[in-house]
């Protein structure tokens, strides 16, 4: 069996070294169908973008594979975090991803059910598309820049909530004026960090995720664990972990990264709404 605090390498379609119903909490970025090709970032000389070429059918498959294993190790009342967006095909047209994914995740024979959804605003990156419109400003050739992915919450039933004392949130105005809402303003991560990893997201994400779905000393899971930013916010929190990839080059940045110190940014975006001057 793993021990608590490890990141391992191994495929998370057979999570059988976790004991069942112990994780109180999964935070993840699935791979995407066929955006990113992983295997090929890790080469420097080959792109790495739009290469996969894996059917849409067997990206299902594995998601329902994981998130099946997944489900099976996660308590009762536990959550799930998924981060994940749309993709593009060909440029213009679009792959509901996370519609796909939360239809598969949320059958009877998997068990999920669905909590919450938040959207991620990327703020300042995101696929620019309205190029297209400006090059044909004509109807129908309107495609607008894709600025958010969405986290999709799922828990296990039956649900049930305690107080810690110790987990008690920080009501702050980061937590009343953004976090409160279904809409985080989250800058994504600096094109530097693709040197660990293609498709990171902030360590705003899971650091916000971990304090809202659980405890002081609670098991975090993250099965596709890439550079680590779940891990690191865990350790980080006080919160036990485990990682799993696929990839051991990934497993080894993984575990150098969890052991530093958090990359959060001091100035996180609150909206600061005015009242109108009058007429």
């Amino acid at each position: 069996m793993w021990k608590p605090n490890s990141i391992n390498v191994s495929d998370s379609k057979d999570l059988s070294e976790l004991p069942s119903n112990k994780i109180a909490l999964t935070v993840t970025s699935p791979p995407y169908h066929n955006a990113i090709n992983y295997q090929e970032h890790q080469d420097t000389e080959k792109w790495y973008r739009g290469t996969v070429e894996i059917s849409l059918e067997d990206w299902i498959e594995e998601m329902r594979r994981v998130f099946s294993e997944v489900y099976r190790v996660t308590k009762p009342g536990g959550f799930c975090c998924i981060v994940i967006g749309n993709e593009i095909i060909e440029g213009k047209s679009k792959l509901p991803l996370p519609a796909l994914l939360l239809v598969e995740l949320t059958k009877k024979e998997i068990g999920w059910s669905f909590f919450e959804e938040i959207i991620w605003n990327k703020v300042t990156g995101g696929k620019k598309r309205f190029r297209v419109t400006v090059q044909h400003p004509y109807p129908t050739y309107y495609y607008p820049n894709i600025m958010h992915e969405q986290i999709i919450i799922l828990r296990k039933m039956p649900f049930h909530n305690f107080k810690d004392s110790k987990s008690k949130l920080v009501l702050d105005n980061l937590m009343k004026k953004e976090v409160a809402n279904s809409i985080w303003h989250i800058a994504p991560m600096p094109p530097s960090y693709r040197k660990f990893h293609p498709a990171a997201f902030p360590e705003e994400i899971p650091y916000r995720l971990i304090q809202l779905y659980s405890n002081v000393g609670d098991l975090v899971l993250d099965p596709f664990v890439g550079s680590g930013q779940t891990t690191k916010m865990a350790r980080f929190l006080r919160r036990k972990y485990f990682g799993v990839d696929k990839s051991a080059k990934y497993v080894k940045i993984a575990q150098k990264r969890t052991l530093e110190p958090p990359s959060l940014r001091k100035m996180q975006l609150v909206p600061n709404w005015k009242k109108p001057e009058p007429l």
